[in-house]
């Protein structure tokens, strides 16, 4: 068993949401973890910094995952009365990491296609996919596109009180300002990058790229598109009913302030040129917004309805 698609992020652009659907489909395999990590593992990423006061570890075991995520397994499949979930859990907490263990996290797919959902694999090297490639050169690669300004600022919010181990009412605008601009956060919204990266291994037939507008606009459309790309039925009701259903919705204000908009549009304005060149649509109104940032009032952003 291999995984047939690998969503690659962007983070905060509807991955959960894409996660859960295809999770309701019964010709679709993905593991109880959404993220697996390996291949960011066996490549590691530029990070901006490790959480403060984060637990790793479960009575003295499973010491590489935090402790948060461990419970969240467990308590998610004995709430089930999923056996199954548990022996998979133990593989993947429990055994060291390789190829060969990653592919056996699929085996429980029984011939339905199986994929999985990291969105930091947006921020792999060259060298990362080409051994990706040589794993599986029939990957199919799920890629979700978000306004990079929209996107970096919703990450922001969601990572820096535990980065920072503080509120989030409490996060100054210098320290938003300082993890936005750093290369490793900058990395994930950098989508020319990714796309340039992964398509010099993968076909493009092989590549779909969704919107994160899509989400909130038509996501029937959307969800119908990714399932006939992966290669199921795309009329299932119990899977659509769901659809416009919002997950993760992040807490607190979500209104950026002026002044980091202004500055994430100067940050982001070269990348938003060649993704409307490329895209138009959806891409080209992102550009119009942040070039209008000085001097003309920009217009209405989706502010953090669907987690990454």
């Amino acid at each position: 068993m291999t995984p047939q698609f690998i969503c690659i992020g962007a983070p905060k652009a509807g991955t959960t949401w894409l996660y859960r659907q295809l999770a309701l489909h019964p010709g679709v395999w993905v593991p109880p973890v959404k993220e697996l990590h390996y291949f960011d593992r066996k490549f590691p990423i530029d990070r901006v910094a490790k959480k403060k006061g984060a637990k790793s570890g479960l009575f003295g075991i499973y010491k590489s995952y935090g402790r948060g995520l461990i419970m969240h397994v467990i308590a998610r499949a004995l709430s089930r009365a999923a056996i199954g979930d548990l022996v998979w859990a133990h593989r993947y907490f429990g055994s060291q990491l390789s190829d060969e263990w990653y592919m056996s996290l699929f085996e429980r797919a029984h011939g339905r296609v199986s994929g999985e959902f990291t969105t930091d694999y947006c921020a792999l090297s060259a060298d990362a996919v080409e051994h990706i490639y040589r794993m599986l050169p029939k990957l199919k690669v799920i890629f979700l596109l978000r306004n990079p300004i929209d996107r970096s600022w919703s990450h922001a919010r969601m990572l820096l009180p535990e980065l920072l181990a503080k509120p989030l009412e409490s996060i100054t605008e210098a320290e938003f300002v300082d993890y936005l601009c750093h290369p490793a956060a900058k990395r994930k919204s950098q989508y020319a990058r990714t796309l340039e990266i992964w398509e010099q291994r993968y076909p493009k037939e092989q590549m779909l790229v969704g919107f994160y507008d899509d989400i909130a606009t038509k996501p029937e459309a959307l969800l119908k598109c990714i399932l006939g790309f992966v290669g199921v039925e795309t009329d299932i009701p119990s899977v659509l009913r769901g659809v416009h259903k919002k997950v993760n919705i992040g807490k607190g204000k979500s209104a950026m302030p002026e002044n980091i908009y202004r500055i994430l549009a100067n940050e982001y304005m070269d990348e938003l040129t060649l993704l409307s060149r490329r895209f138009d649509g959806y891409a080209t109104t992102w550009l119009e917004a942040a070039s209008g940032v000085t001097g003309v009032e920009r217009s209405q952003h989706i502010h953090d309805t669907i987690q990454v």
